[in-house]
């Protein structure tokens, strides 16, 4: 795990063509900040990357899409059913996101470049606010032009943002190589988020060679830095229940030991998905003695953060007395939270119950 990491060598020519507004609005920008006082753009720093710090952990790194403030509750519903005080951490959550995206939307109103990227990705998936396409589409093409225009400062996140749009096709036009270059331009300074997308491309072979070896290394460079994101993706890589059949060439085998010790790490960082599949392990004795009650707490911690697959296998274990007191009241509420996500099998079952999950 100590060799370098793999170099991918690209052109990287001028961005095509967007709109005039996006680049008229760079420009000025720019500008702003080259004229500010340097204690005025300190406070912007920190503010900034105080935000997108509680961003990335909290939306592990913008690819959660689960917190939207139509899912907040009233006062009123909640003083009616004390079961939702079970999820005060995930409004409370929902809540703290909605503050982060004012802060962007104040950085960015002051010309303040970087928080064109975080205010594109929160109105895209609705994260503290209400979803819109549109704004996020305006914010991608400023957050791209913004990164280009500042694209040779020594700045790995800038690289970083830079890679993501490229792969995804957001502020500008798809290109996997692009987004190979621009993660390992950023991977190489240690930027651990760099080091985790570029080992999720070789991964899956999104730009490059499909390469086990080498995504293992980039996931295990980012987890030692403590990034969740990546100790998760170890864990998943070592994972029993993963799919291998569609993996060519040479395949990481499976290690249920190992890939728990991952899921541990990222779970003790609050990584919803991680608890949740720590649970799992618990539920089904994989990599560790079989324990209930210990699935149903990691079930229940990503649960309180929203996660619908936590939920509804919560619910389960309520409606059937593993690990828990047997209770239905606490179950069809747990199987609703999920189902309100769209989780079909929560859904299938409230249908059976007779309950109409949509109004329950």
């Amino acid at each position: 795990m100590t060799e370098p990491l793999p170099t991918i060598g690209t052109t990287h020519p001028d961005p095509p063509a967007t709109e005039n507004l996006a680049i008229s609005l760079v420009g000025r920008g720019l500008a702003a900040i080259k004229h500010k006082e340097i204690g005025s753009l300190v406070k912007q720093d920190a503010l900034y990357r105080q935000a997108r710090d509680i961003y990335n952990q909290k939306t592990d790194y913008g690819f959660i899409y689960r917190f939207k403030v139509e899912l907040l509750p009233t006062a009123d519903q909640i003083q009616k059913d004390p079961l939702l005080l079970q999820l005060q951490p995930f409004y409370d959550l929902i809540k703290q996101l909605s503050e982060i995206f004012y802060i962007f939307q104040q950085l960015a109103d002051e010309g303040y470049g970087k928080a064109y990227f975080s205010l594109a990705r929160m109105y895209w998936g609705g994260k503290g606010i209400k979803q819109n396409i549109g704004q996020s589409n305006y914010y991608s093409c400023l957050a791209f032009k913004w990164c280009y225009a500042n694209k040779n400062e020594d700045d790995p996140e800038i690289w970083t943002d830079l890679g993501w749009m490229y792969q995804n096709g957001r502020g500008v036009d798809q290109d996997h190589k692009q987004a190979g270059y621009w993660y390992s331009k950023a991977a190489k300074q240690g930027d651990a988020r760099a080091q985790s997308n570029l080992g999720r491309m070789y991964q899956h072979g999104q730009g490059v060679e499909q390469d086990e070896n080498r995504a293992l290394m980039c996931y295990f460079k980012a987890a030692e830095q403590g990034q969740a994101k990546a100790q998760y993706n170890l864990g998943w890589m070592f994972d029993s229940e993963r799919d291998r059949s569609n993996i060519k060439g040479h395949c990481i085998a499976q290690d249920n030991e190992r890939s728990l010790s991952w899921y541990r790490k990222a779970a003790n960082q609050d990584h919803s998905q991680a608890q949740y599949r720590l649970g799992l392990m618990y539920a089904k004795g994989q990599g560790v003695k079989q324990n209930d009650k210990q699935a149903v707490s990691w079930y229940r911690k990503a649960a309180e953060q929203g996660d619908a697959d936590a939920q509804y296998n919560l619910g389960w274990m309520y409606a059937n007395g593993f690990g828990i007191e047997k209770d239905n009241h606490h179950a069809v509420f747990w199987y609703s939270e999920a189902a309100e996500q769209g989780h079909t099998d929560a859904q299938n079952i409230l249908v059976k119950l007779g309950i109409n999950w949509q109004e329950s």
